[in-house]
């Protein structure tokens, strides 16, 4: 089987810093149709992140690139940043290859639309999501008047601290069209609305009708987000679809189950994937041979 052409704007901007190798592998996991494959992708795609904020250029983890001129990404940097700085630095080679790849980007973006929600991944301190609050602190100290009495959790050595990530329950029809449909979540209440970018009919069309049995698949999503929850670029209406590298099924009291259980064992870490869903898997190979 012909192997498909890299594809830049699946990268999320990422694509200075990942070698020739890199960038063929998370193209072929992301155009799979495979949830667990574009699961794959996303943690590969963290991981080259951690690299680049690390200093680590692509001609250290590939012989390819050794004698190439590498710009690394920053987390604080956008594309038009670094064009100025390479300009400024003399290096018009480097300026001119990123403007290329920002223009194929955006054109590929425009022609073959993104689904709504990419998938993403992230390592994230382990915490009990049934306590809606953690709290802490003095209650007050007897015969030191400096240190007011407060209430636990409002002292001065007190602090309220929200769970990182809460969640809500939700529903997919099975479609493809879900993957470009736009999520919002208010008071809980989870709404919709389709988004109609250029393209998309196209990758529709390649979709082909589903058949309407009335069946709809749970699944849970990211509604609040603090702490490392807030940190690590998740959205309102992220998908959770794996943990610990497992497929999750199952509704959000079933994965605040699962959380809870890992917070009382001692897990201090553990990892989560996002919009790694059929419908986004299948929105991404389509895209990738309309």
């Amino acid at each position: 089987m012909e192997e498909l052409p890299v594809d830049l704007s699946l990268f999320q901007g990422l694509e200075l810093g990942m070698t020739a190798e890199e960038q063929q592998e998370v193209t072929k996991l992301m155009t799979s149709g495979d949830p667990a494959k574009v699961a794959q992708a996303a943690t590969i795609l963290s991981g080259i992140a951690d690299l680049v904020v690390a200093g680590i250029p692509p001609s250290q983890r590939s012989e390819s690139h050794a004698q190439k001129m590498t710009v690394l990404l920053n987390t604080s940097y956008t594309n038009n940043v670094l064009v100025r700085q390479a300009l400024l630095n003399g290096q018009h080679n480097v300026a001119r290859q990123i403007r290329l790849e920002e223009a194929e980007v955006r054109e590929r973006r425009r022609n073959n639309p993104l689904p709504a929600r990419m998938p993403r991944y992230a390592r994230i301190k382990a915490f009990d999501p049934a306590s809606s609050v953690k709290r802490g602190g003095l209650k007050g100290v007897i015969g030191v008047p400096s240190i007011p009495k407060t209430n636990i959790g409002k002292g001065p050595l007190g602090r309220k601290r929200a769970p990182s990530l809460t969640f809500v329950d939700d529903s997919w029809d099975g479609s493809v069209g879900d993957a470009f449909t736009e999520i919002k979540i208010k008071h809980g209440i989870v709404t919709r609305t389709q988004k109609e970018p250029p393209g998309i009919n196209r990758i529709l069309a390649a979709a082909g009708a589903k058949e309407d049995n009335g069946e709809l698949e749970p699944r849970v999503l990211i509604d609040e987000r603090h702490n490392d929850g807030g940190r690590r670029a998740f959205q309102k209406g992220d998908a959770v679809t794996h943990i610990n590298g497992q497929g999750f099924t199952g509704n959000a009291e079933d994965l605040v189950t699962l959380l809870s259980k890992m917070y009382e064992n001692g897990t201090e870490f553990f990892d989560i994937v996002v919009n790694a869903e059929g419908s986004v898997a299948e929105a991404l190979r389509l895209r990738a041979i309309c």
